[in-house]
């Protein structure tokens, strides 16, 4: 009840203030049958409520006659209730005594009167003050009351009753003695004891306190007799703090004296005992004696704390690095010495408890200290080992698995209670009795095989009834910390290992993250061991080399016993730093325990995880070292010894839950050295080729390693991914992770490091996926993995990943229903090789059928316009082994067998009995190599021939050119590149199957489309590509390159393999029947097709060098060192990728060191294969008379759509200065009126008979695009470029001037781009000509490096306004168009015409500028400087030459200008002849070959820098 409550009661008193406050104490009350003070709340509110009402009363508020009404009836609710109103009472009459208000006092008196009958007088004289006795009428006579109250208190406290000493007699305490400590009989007991000592006492008059000093002497000498001397005590004493008293006094005279020594104060251990047995048998109160003892509780925790800090730098010295002698560096810092027990009276009483078994007061003795403060005392922690022992011995007689049970037996539950408090305790400091530590460690071990035969071991109600937790808590807190404490004790680690083992390694992990980084925190001998094994760590990995391995191995092993976690967290820090450890230490490690190998593998974890260190290098593009190094000791760590790999795998898939695909560097290292499966990328052509082959080549020759020698840590590997479910996931997290590391784990990083993770993620999960379908069994892989179907929908994995997860099923399926369809005939033994083909195809469409319905929706319904489900289903299930048997490696692995068994037979050092068995070895694999070559035979012959059956419903017939054209993209974006970028053997694939497509003669299926569309314009393929994925590519172009040349090289091979083949047709007819010749590009056409590929690939190279792009420059390099053999063949074109790749070296060689390393390795191969290449003239040829005969004549109008007088026509239109068109233009115009034109051919070159079969049947000709004439100057068949009239280039010039003019206007005095903010402006000089030789002017973008505008006959100013336009080397400088010297320039400048700094770069433009006629000038130089010395005799005097000087100048002039003309005009003659033919590389037959081939070769002496425009 508030105040403010009372007070509203007060006001309303007589009304309802009485009965309110009534019923309320009622309400509050609880029965009479519970005790007021025990329950929570009420006593407080009671005791307020009185008061106020009581103190109403006195103040004059209320009435006092009805605060007397009201406090009686409410102090007979609750017998406690009166002895709370005389407390109050009593509190009042305090206060008002205070206050000195005589009124008040009189009002509380005359309330305590009237409440008579309700509050005894008895309770009143109890807690009333004895001055209020006469005004209250508790006492009838006050005076005689006072007189005798007086009389009483002096006899207390002023009157002495003692003994007379002098009256006592000696003998007595003698007799008293021999009474005590004679052997007792059984039958006497303490009562008769205690007759006897009575009867002492009043016989010598002995003091009864020295009596009690004498039992208690007694109890301390025999303590073996406590239980007949305490009962004894208690009966002649039953006061506690006498005694108390008593046993402290005798802790007084054992403290140090004044003048004494504090070694000399020593309190013997029996009086320490004989406390003990008192406390333990209630006879004294820890509270009563504890005052008693020194040192005070302060001092105790300040010993400790001095302990605490002594270890602290003793551990962080032994981290610091001295550069000081051993003799000026300071010592290691001492810890300073424990007190001995006997000089610390409450440690000693401590261990004397623990030794009597007293466990609670024990308890009580620590908790008022820090944890494990008293344990740190040696004797103390024996006293504990000792009382545990005891407790758990009958634990351990049922439960140790050694022993029958006893009866009555203990149960397991009691060790929760008995023991698990007291390990806790105690902690590591159970170090004192090791044999307590195996009684413990048997116990958990039986509780753990007895929880594992339940039905359900792993339910919580289980786990909690056999001590699951329990047992963990102990390993943590006691058995584990307690193990460093020890001597090397391998015994004791593996007794360890056997109850850790039954738990899961998360629990595990726990245990020993805390047993290394924790455990050691609160003990000063923990964190000095830790600093000792740290050292000794140190020494040891100081001295460790290859030679020395086993010696340090096993003093490593003995340090691990103890401390594996401490050893391990250096030795790994010292292998992320310095990788060439890591083969010693792995050799090192083998004399470790299990549990030493177990917490080495949570140390590698911990140290994966570390987020303190950075992943990456500081420059962001490469992997850390640390990493790496880390990576290669898991590998060779998990391969060698038995260390469990489900904490590791789980690490792995983990990170990858977490988008974070770093960690696969460990996975991909695992299961290279565990299962020997290793990279594709690292495999050699031979090994590629081999794995081809069956199971046995491929284990034989297809891998590094044996696969023999991973057997065992292979199937290790299988059984932790299977027993702890990762294997599927594994593989699916890593194909979803492969579009994470793009798109989301790798934002802001460098473009390296996104190709070398998303790299990383690619060939670690070929590898696993490689791993799985060899180590699992085909019914258990189909078992484990996903449908397809599931592949493709619930997981979103792509269709690539997915085929190439589920190609195994699809292989093993077919093969499985081929042998049932098979073994179903009747006579399957002797069934034809048509039926098993017909067989094998059924077999294969029953298989691939619910493939094919996966496949459809995955696409767009527009895909499977160009080509049919079938054939991508068809193409994504098979492997290269489909299709080709690897015959040399074969025979190549059976010839290394056969002389390995003739070396068997030579070697005499083997036993007879050991080669034979080697030989018969060697002979078997030789017979299974043999046989399973013969079987994959019959397998491509299966295969090829339900290719050759299914071939015709693969591609749709469309009815234009274009059509083809969008197949064979759709071919080339859906399967060729998709999976030839996947892996090395999937590139070989590709190359082999589009090789097989054109051997089938596949209908619709255009082999001269496919190739172009893969070799012409890949820069970009170039450029999208990760480091891996560019050497794929370029295996993939390698092996198209080399069947592209092998039909090159010989006529015959090409008429047998592509002559007539559907392949080479160049024009499709609505009949798909080629039966013309003219149809199917001839010998020497695919030659000129060839050479304009190879254009296609240089340009693509040159591109992506010349792009100072690290990746584009990366790949470019990359490809070329993969498609070396067969690429350049041209020397010329040698000499430009080597140009090319130089300028890389020189640029690179100081900045991207690793860029400038891979061009100096490919400029030294290139360099080595110079003998084996080629002239262009070499490479083809067209015959000079082809071009007139009437043949050509037709085909090439029939081509260009026009007869030969409109040619002449345009160029006679030319000279007369109409504008011809552009190439660009050109085409543009043919394709948009292909339809006028073809009506306008058909009509003037067709018979009418065939003039309505010819608009029928032919749709398009290919050959328009693909073989199209050079792009020869206009008018350069009817003239000589010397026999331009000065017309023409006035012509020429009015022509360039006004496209510039409309330039300028249109973009009012300047151009702007998107890329560049300030504007261009474009200036003429006086005079501005075209060149003569080409009749045009080019300028690039030096944004996009396209072609901005050709100022020529036909200039489009709309080009210009797009384009950043800049020189030839480099922005703001002045450009050097294609044209003759002798015509002007267009300069191009920016708007602040900044002069160029760089007078180098100057010199080398005007050098380059006059390309070829340098050395032609120096040439005639040299001739005139002979000539002038030849005449040197025939001249006059001085005065003489003079003048025939002078008079020579004029001529002299005409003569040098004669001669730059006439450098001019061959510069001109050699641009008309090479500059297009680099340009534009297409060929028709009329090209004049025979004049390129006879013209002159230039001087060697002089030939001079060709012009870097021309390339």
């Amino acid at each position: 009840m508030t105040p403010d409550q009372f007070r509203g009661l007060v006001k309303h008193w007589e009304r309802v203030g009485r009965s309110d406050f009534l019923q309320y104490l009622k309400n509050i009350i609880p029965p009479a049958e519970k005790g007021l003070l025990g329950s929570v709340g009420s006593s407080e509110d009671v005791s307020l409520c009185l008061y106020r009402l009581i103190l109403a009363g006195t103040d004059g508020t209320l009435k006092k006659e009805s605060v007397s009404k009201t406090l009686a009836e409410a102090v007979a609710l609750h017998p406690d209730l009166p002895a709370q109103a005389v407390d109050i009472f009593g509190m009042l009459e305090v206060e008002m005594s205070a206050n000195d208000d005589p009124k008040n006092k009189e009002r509380l008196y005359w309330i305590i009167k009237s409440v008579e009958g309700a509050v005894s007088n008895q309770l009143l004289r109890e807690r009333m003050e004895v001055e209020s006795f006469p005004h209250i009428g508790v006492v009838k006579n006050p005076k005689a009351f006072n007189s005798k109250f007086i009389k009483l208190k002096t006899k207390l406290y002023y009157k002495q009753r003692k003994f007379n000493l002098f009256r006592e007699e000696s003998e007595g305490y003698a007799k008293l003695l021999v009474e005590l400590n004679q052997e007792q009989p059984a039958s006497s007991s303490p009562e008769q004891m205690l007759e006897i000592i009575k009867s002492v006492i009043g016989c010598f008059n002995l003091d009864p306190n020295r009596v009690l000093d004498l039992l208690l002497s007694s109890l301390e000498a025999r303590p073996e007799r406590h239980g007949f001397l305490v009962g004894l005590l208690r009966l002649y004493m039953p006061s506690a703090a006498t005694v108390s008293e008593m046993v402290g006094a005798k802790y007084g005279f054992c403290r140090r004296q004044p003048g004494q020594e504090e070694a000399e104060a020593v309190t013997p251990r029996s009086l320490h005992l004989m406390t003990a047995l008192l406390l333990r048998h209630g006879v004294i109160q820890l509270e009563h004696i504890w005052p008693w003892l020194l040192p005070a509780d302060s001092a105790v925790e300040a010993e400790h704390r001095r302990q605490m800090a002594a270890a602290a730098e003793y551990q962080r010295r032994t981290f610091v690095v001295s550069t000081k002698d051993k003799e000026d560096s300071p010592r290691d810092a001492e810890l300073p010495p424990l007190a001995p027990l006997s000089q610390s009276q409450k440690l000693g009483l401590c261990e004397a408890v623990l030794s009597v078994g007293d466990w609670a007061t024990a308890q009580r003795i620590m908790a008022r200290f820090p944890d494990f403060c008293l344990m740190v005392h040696p004797d103390i922690a024996a006293a504990a080992c000792r009382l545990l022992a005891v407790r758990l011995d009958p634990i351990y007689r049922r439960y140790s698995g050694l022993t029958a049970a006893l009866e009555p037996a203990p149960q397991l539950a009691d060790v929760r209670s008995e023991v698990a408090p007291l390990l806790s305790a105690i902690g590591p400091y159970l170090a004192a009795d090791v044999r307590l530590v195996y009684k413990v460690l048997r116990v958990a071990r039986t509780a753990h095989r007895q929880r594992l035969q339940q039905p359900e071991p792993d339910s919580p109600e289980t786990r909690e009834a056999f001590l699951f937790y329990d047992v963990l808590t102990i390993l943590e807190e006691s058995v584990l910390p307690c193990l460093v404490l020890l001597e090397a004790n391998c015994c004791l680690a593996e007794e360890i290992w056997t109850v850790l083992n039954f738990y899961p390694y998360q629990h595990r992990y726990r245990l020993y993250g805390t047993w290394k980084n924790d455990s050691h925190k609160p003990h000063p001998q923990l964190m000095r061991k830790r600093a000792d094994f740290i050292k000794m760590s140190k020494s040891l990995m100081k001295r460790i080399s290859k030679e020395n391995v086993k010696p340090l191995g096993r003093l490593m092993g003995k340090l691990t016993h103890n401390a594996p976690g401490y050893m391990f967290e250096y030795m790994l820090g010292q292998i992320q730093i310095y990788d060439n450890l890591i083969g010693p230490m792995v050799d090192s490690l083998k004399y470790i325990t299990n549990l030493s190998y177990d917490v080495l593998g949570y140390c590698i974890i911990e140290a994966l995880a570390n987020p303190e260190k950075d992943r990456t290098k500081h420059d962001g593009t490469s992997l850390s070292l640390w990493l790496t190094s880390l990576a290669n000791f898991c590998g060779a760590m998990f391969k060698k010894y038995n260390l469990d790999l489900t904490g590791l795998m789980q690490y792995v898939a983990n990170q990858l839950k977490s988008m974070k695909s770093l960690d696969l560097l460990i996975l991909r290292e695992v299961v290279q050295k565990m299962a020997g499966v290793e990279a594709v990328e690292d495999m050699t052509e031979e090994q590629l080729s081999a794995m081809a082959g069956g199971e046995m080549l491929r284990a034989e020759a297809g891998f590094f390693n044996q696969v023999r020698n991973t057997k065992k840590s292979s199937q290790r590997l299988k059984d932790s991914l299977i027993d702890n479910g990762l294997m599927v996931p594994m593989v699916l997290l890593m194909a979803q992770q492969r579009h994470c590391v793009v798109f989301k784990e790798t934002e802001g990083s460098h473009l390296k490091l996104v190709g070398k993770l998303y790299d990383q993620c690619q060939d670690t999960m070929v590898q696993f996926g490689m791993f799985l379908s060899s180590a699992l069994s085909i019914d258990d892989y189909r078992q484990r993995l996903p449908a397809f179907e599931k592949l493709l929908s619930e997981f979103h994995v792509s269709p690539d990943v997915a085929f190439f997860l589920a190609r195994p099923m699809f292989t093993h399926a077919i093969q499985q229903r081929y042998d049932e369809l098979r073994k179903a005939e009747k006579n399957h033994k002797s069934l034809s090789v048509e039926q098993k083909r017909d067989k094998y195809l059924a077999a294969s469409e029953q298989v691939l059928a619910p493939v094919v319905a996966a496949v459809v929706p995955v696409f767009p319904a527009k895909t499977w316009d160009d080509i049919s489900p079938e054939f991508f289903t068809s193409f994504w299930s098979l492997t290269l082994s489909d299709l080709r048997v690897p015959t040399e490696s074969y025979e190549k692995e059976v010839r290394r067998l056969k002389q390995q068994a003739t070396q068997l037979g030579d070697n005499r050092d083997l036993t007879e009995s050991k080669r034979k068995k080697e030989q018969e070895r060697c002979q078997a694999l030789i017979d299974k190599l043999h046989e399973e070559e013969k079987r994959q035979k019959e397998h491509v012959d299966r295969v090829i021939a339900r290719l050759k059956k299914e071939k015709d419903s693969w591609f749709e017939p469309r009815q234009a050119k274009s059509a083809k054209t969008e197949t064979m993209t759709q071919f080339v974006q859906m399967c060729l590149f998709p999976r030839c970028v996947f892996t090395s053997m999937d590139a070989l694939y590709c190359a082999e199957f589009v090789h097989t497509l054109h051997s089938l003669k596949t209908p619709n299926f255009s082999t001269l489309i496919c190739y172009d569309r893969l070799f012409c314009n890949i820069t970009y393929t170039f450029t999208s590509c990760t480091e891996n994925e560019a050497s794929r590519y370029g295996r993939f172009l390698c092996a198209l390159l080399e069947t592209v040349m092998r039909w090159h090289g010989s006529r015959e091979v090409f008429e047998r393999e592509c002559a007539f083949f559907p392949g080479f047709v160049t024009k499709f007819r609505v009949s798909n029947k080629q039966n013309e010749r003219s149809d199917h590009v001839d010998y020497e056409n695919y030659r000129h097709v060839c050479f304009k590929w190879f254009y296609k690939i240089t340009k693509a190279i040159v591109t992506c060098l010349d792009s100072k792009e690290y990746v584009q420059i990366r790949n470019a390099l990359k490809i070329l060192i993969k498609i070396l053999p067969c690429y350049p063949v041209l020397s010329h074109v040698a000499n430009i990728v080597e140009k090319k790749v130089e300028a890389v070296i020189q640029a690179e060689k100081n900045k991207r060191q690793d860029l400038a390393l891979m061009a100096t390795s490919y400029a030294g191969l290139l360099r080595a294969r110079k003998t084996h290449l080629i002239p262009e003239k070499d490479f083809h040829t067209v015959d000079k008379s082809k071009r007139e005969t009437p043949d050509n004549a037709d085909r090439r109008e029939k081509r260009d759509g026009r007869p030969r007088e409109r040619a002449k026509d345009d160029e006679t239109r030319s000279r007369s200065g109409t504008p011809r068109s552009d190439r660009a233009g050109a085409r543009e115009r043919k394709h948009d009126s292909s339809e006028e034109r073809r009506d306008k051919k058909a009509s003037k070159h067709s018979t009418p008979e065939s003039e309505t079969k010819r608009e029928s049947d032919e749709i398009r000709v290919v050959e328009d695009e693909y073989f199209e004439k050079p792009r020869r100057p206009a008018g350069s068949a009817v003239r000589s470029l010397p026999e331009a009239s000065d017309v023409d280039r006035e012509a020429k010039r009015r022509r360039v001037e006004s496209t510039v003019s409309q330039l300028l206007q249109s973009s009012k005095g300047g151009t702007q781009h998107p890329g560049v903010s300030r504007p261009l402006k474009l200036g003429l000089t006086r005079s501005l000509q075209c060149c003569q030789a080409c009749s045009r002017l080019e300028f690039r973008c030096a944004v996009c490096d396209g072609l901005v505008v050709r100022f020529g006959l036909d200039a489009r100013a709309s080009w210009f306004a797009s384009h950043v336009i800049v020189g030839w080397f480099g922005f703001g400088s002045f450009l050097s168009p294609k044209m003759g010297s002798d015509g002007r320039h267009i300069l191009l400048q920016r708007l602040d015409k900044m002069p160029e700094k760089d007078e180098e770069k100057k010199k080398k433009r005007k050098k380059s500028e006059k390309g070829l006629e340098e050395g032609e000038i120096r040439n005639k130089r040299e001739d005139k400087k002979e000539r002038k010395r030849a005449s040197l005799d025939d001249r006059g005097s001085p005065i003489e030459s003079k003048r025939k000087k002078d008079d020579d100048k004029p001529a002299k002039r005409r003569s040098e200008g004669d001669e730059f003309r006439e450098v001019k005009d061959k510069r001109r003659q050699r641009r008309e002849e090479e500059v297009e033919f680099y340009d534009e590389p297409r060929y028709a037959p009329e090209y004049d070959w025979e004049r390129e081939r006879e013209r002159p070769p230039a001087k060697e002496k002089h030939r001079g820098r060709m012009d870097s425009k021309r390339r």
